[in-house]
């Protein structure tokens, strides 16, 4: 244990302690020298006093900070006189209202003020009922901290104005059960979750947002997007659709519709698509007809849709009358490959049994994600922050919304994986030793094989250089911005004293960036060739791109473009792939902290540092050369 690593021995019980750890052997006289290096980011307990987890959402700071929280504890904590919870009290039933939001540090800075206020976890309900009455000390109509914006509440809530209440008063006691905002800053972030959260079955409890029903409704109203089946047409119509000639066809599984969707599976799929019919071999991709961030269970039955050579096939079909379209539509006896890009959405026993029927000679596993080890996956507590693979069953786990279903899920394509010979491939370093590491290390031999390479451009001699020392310098947001991608962070840099230094830009196809002032939009769809973001890029003369994914990214396609355009990268050191690369290509700026970046009083001229030393260095071309044809060796 380091020196400066110390905290209260009655806050360490090495036995209460060691029967959170499982399996791991670690000797007593190594059991705190555990918890300081890896079991508090895993959610583990020093002892029955104190509550890791407990005491990083009672207090945001050291949340933000990535501090261990019982050192911080003792260096700073005991002598503020922080509030902290026994390791018995950290419950979900403690921290949420069963009809609210989980808990999340980054989306609840109203939590985090009211449970430091009351001293102790308590349910919602019961804390605003406590506030109401005055029972803290706190009159009733009195504002507790500036997440309460009285003049947007009565604007945005004119019949409260109407009836004379006090807003505070009104919110505390009617309107935050009836699903009332505090705060323009709150509505903007409910807006944010609505938006980043695709998939209508996995979505966490809203944060002062809709009710059940109102979520089930638009779980309800989304199932009934895909057309009835017409399994005579869907035959016919993959008939037409059969390359002519070819003999030969590649079966690819993902999780949503990749000619509509965006992100790196469906790029990797528009690739594979665009290579194997330029090769006069026909490419099927099967996915389900309704997204879930998760296996289903054998209960759970769900059609799937078939995209055929690009074009989709009308319709959506059960197990059966797929099996009937791959026998007449499809010549099964031709599928010469099998590649699993995403089992999220399929059951196990759907899979199986399409793989027997297709019996391919061939059967390739891309690690995309780390569903291997999770429901969530990108191994996000609460969709927020990375939890480095907890044990299964572990308490952290019951704290997440991805707890209840991960076991089963984890059972379940570990199975799928173990009932055919895959060959299984990851496509960085990085994605990898995530895999190999953690509580559930992969029991598998993984390959490494990337889905392309950044050369020097065959096209391009230099880099566009621009003028830029007149003008504040241009810094954009690339892909869907989402929490787990760094859309917080951004958030938080363009309220930040930088924004005296920067103009902000956001590149994509999100809508939700029209919420937020500030920020300019430049609409732009991911696509196989990065050209198009590269032009937009170098068109409206941004000058570094900010990218601050919250989990070891496997694979950073956004990453790869933005050198294209010869953009530093602004990341943290634990981004994956992303600080990989970029680090190898030399374009990156790289922080440990979001806090260190926000302190950091060179940043500026370390951008423009940067576009001087890098004038007229030779171009940058992203060219793949991994993902399925790269298995069989016919890229190039």
């Amino acid at each position: 244990m380091k020196r400066n690593q110390t905290f209260p021995e009655t806050f360490f019980e090495k036995d209460f302690y060691r029967n959170q750890i499982g399996s791991e052997q670690v000797r007593d006289s190594r059991l705190a020298e555990h918890y300081l290096k890896s079991g508090w980011r895993l959610g583990l307990d020093p002892s029955r006093k104190f509550s890791t987890y407990g005491y990083l959402l009672l207090h945001e700071d050291v949340f933000i900070s990535g501090a261990n929280p019982l050192v911080h504890y003792a260096r700073h904590g005991i002598s503020e006189n922080r509030t902290t919870m026994s390791s018995a009290d950290f419950t979900i039933e403690n921290l949420v209202d069963k009809y609210s939001s989980y808990f999340s540090p980054a989306f609840a800075p109203l939590l985090v003020r009211l449970m430091a206020v009351s001293g102790r976890p308590v349910d919602l309900k019961e804390l605003f009922k406590r506030v109401h009455e005055s029972r803290l000390g706190v009159p009733a109509n009195t504002t507790l901290t500036s997440w309460f914006d009285e003049e947007y509440y009565l604007r945005t809530y004119p019949d409260v104005a109407a009836a004379g209440f006090q807003p505070f008063q009104h919110f505390v006691a009617n309107g935050f059960e009836e699903g009332r905002l505090p705060s323009k800053e709150f509505e903007a972030r409910v807006k944010a979750e609505e938006l980043s959260q695709s998939y209508p079955e996995s979505r966490a409890r809203r944060i002062f947002g809709q009710t059940r029903t109102k979520v089930m409704e638009v779980s309800a109203a989304k199932k009934k997007t895909r057309p009835a089946a017409d399994l005579r047409g869907a035959i016919s119509q993959m008939k037409k659709l059969l390359l002519a000639g070819s003999g030969e066809t590649v079966v690819a599984f993902g999780h949503c519709d990749f000619t509509t969707s965006v992100g790196g599976i469906q790029k990797a799929a528009e690739y594979e698509n665009s290579f194997f019919t330029s090769q006069n071999i026909n490419y099927l991709w099967v996915y389900p007809s309704v997204e879930l961030i998760r296996m289903r269970d054998s209960s759970e039955e769900v059609d799937l849709a078939l995209n055929l050579n690009g074009t989709a096939i009308k319709g959506s079909f059960n197990l059966s009358k797929l099996i009937t379209i791959l026998q007449q539509g499809l010549n099964s006896e031709d599928v010469s490959t099998v590649t699993m890009h995403s089992v999220y959405g399929h059951s196990k026993e759907t899979l199986v049994s399409i793989i027997q029927k297709l019996n391919p000679r061939t059967l390739i596993w891309f690690i995309h994600d780390y569903a291997l080890k999770c429901s969530s996956p990108q191994l996000l507590l609460n969709n927020v922050t990375f939890c480095g693979d907890p044990p299964l069953n572990s308490p952290i786990c019951s704290l997440c919304v991805h707890g209840k279903d991960r076991v089963r899920h984890v059972e379940d394509a570990q199975e799928l994986l173990g009932a055919f010979a895959w060959s299984v491939y990851s496509p960085s370093v990085a994605a990898r030793n995530v895999m190999n590491q953690g509580s559930n290390p992969a029991e598998i031999q993984i390959e490494v094989l990337p889905h392309g390479e950044l050369l020097e451009s065959t096209t391009r001699t230099t880099q566009a250089q621009k003028t830029r020392e007149n003008r504040k310098l241009r810094i954009a947001f690339v892909g869907h911005p989402s929490p787990s991608k760094g859309w917080l962070e951004f958030l938080a840099l363009v309220n930040s004293r930088h924004s005296e230094i920067f103009d902000f830009f956001f590149f994509g196809v999100s809508e939700i960036v029209n919420n937020y002032e500030g920020i300019t939009r430049v609409h732009v769809r991911s696509s196989v060739n990065g050209e198009i973001l590269r032009r937009k890029l170098i068109r409206n003369n941004i000058d570094v791109v900010f990218s601050w994914p919250v989990w070891p990214e496997t694979f950073h396609f956004v990453g790869y473009e933005a050198m294209e355009a010869g953009l530093p990268i602004i990341s943290n050191n634990f981004s994956g792939n992303l600080v990989d690369s970029a680090s190898q290509q030399g374009y990156l700026i790289a922080y440990n902290r979001f806090d260190d970046l926000l302190d950091d009083v060179s940043l500026e001229s370390r951008i423009r540092d940067f576009i001087k030393q890098n004038a007229g260095r030779p171009a940058l071309e992203f060219r793949f050369s991994g993902l399925t044809p790269g298995v069989s060796g016919r890229s190039g």
